[in-house]
């Protein structure tokens, strides 16, 4: 009975994974950062997601803004400060442009990298295959999603779509 219960319990774990919590000082710090650095952007704090984007550390964040006619997302590399680094990437909304996405509202999702490389070669562009880091999902409408992720060696963030 008891073995029952554990493997029950093991199995509610992986398929409902939680994502790292964000407290509210962290959460307070991040949209403070994302105004200093993108103050034309309305940013979106319930969009906000914690996760391993940049390193294998779960200290980097990721949100959803909007400006005119615009979905922006952004990547603050950990470990949270004052001086963390802010990186984003726009994109339009408009469903005939490559760049963008069909309509509000944005949704940004975390996503495994493994297995999903857009290149021939089986390799995101910048980015080492041993990376055990996590990519980001934009959708908006019905349309490709778009898909992001952290390039270590062009030092910015770098999408596909297919």
């Amino acid at each position: 009975m008891k073995t029952v219960a554990i493997a029950v319990m093991l199995a509610h774990a992986c398929l409902f994974a939680v994502q790292p919590t964000i407290s509210k000082k962290q959460r307070s710090n991040v949209l403070m950062l994302l105004q200093r650095a993108r103050p034309n952007v309305k940013w979106d704090s319930k969009t906000l997601i914690r996760s391993n984007f940049v390193d294998e550390k779960p200290s980097n964040f990721a949100v959803l803004g909007t400006s005119d006619q615009k979905v922006h997302v952004a990547v603050i590399v950990g470990p949270l400060t004052t001086s963390s680094s802010v990186f984003s990437e726009d994109f339009a909304i408009d469903p005939g442009v490559q760049k963008g996405i069909c309509a509000l509202p944005a949704k940004l999702e975390v996503e495994a990298l493994k297995n999903s490389p857009p290149e021939p070669s089986g390799a995101l562009e910048g980015m080492s295959p041993e990376a055990d880091v996590k990519g980001l999902r934009l959708s908006g409408g019905d349309c490709d999603r778009v898909h992001l992720y952290w390039s270590p060696a062009l030092k910015k963030l770098m999408w596909w779509r297919h």
